[in-house]
């Protein structure tokens, strides 16, 4: 845990006992769980939803928001990937 200076999660901490209790836990078990990321560790893409909320109709929940601006994203990301292959093939 000092090495990786993290502490294991409940599930992780779960793990850990399952396998000290069958004799399986050793020093690169315990790297490779504790090096893994836990979902509360992952960084988050945020925007203010006022400054967001202006583009969309009232209509939209939360949700169709963040499924429309996904899908713009994907859409422009994908774009741009095929440009570069149109150039890379000539």
């Amino acid at each position: 845990m000092e090495a990786e200076d993290r502490t294991p999660s409940l599930s992780q901490a779960i793990m850990l006992k399952k396998l000290s209790q069958s004799g399986d836990l050793d020093t690169d078990r315990i790297c490779h769980l504790l090096s893994q990321d836990k979902p509360n560790q992952r960084e988050k893409v945020s925007f203010p939803y006022e400054e967001i909320r202006k583009y969309f109709p009232d209509s939209y929940s939360v949700s169709d928001i963040q499924k429309y601006i996904l899908h713009l994203v994907a859409t422009d990301y994908n774009r741009h990937r095929d440009r570069g292959k149109e150039r890379d093939s000539r």
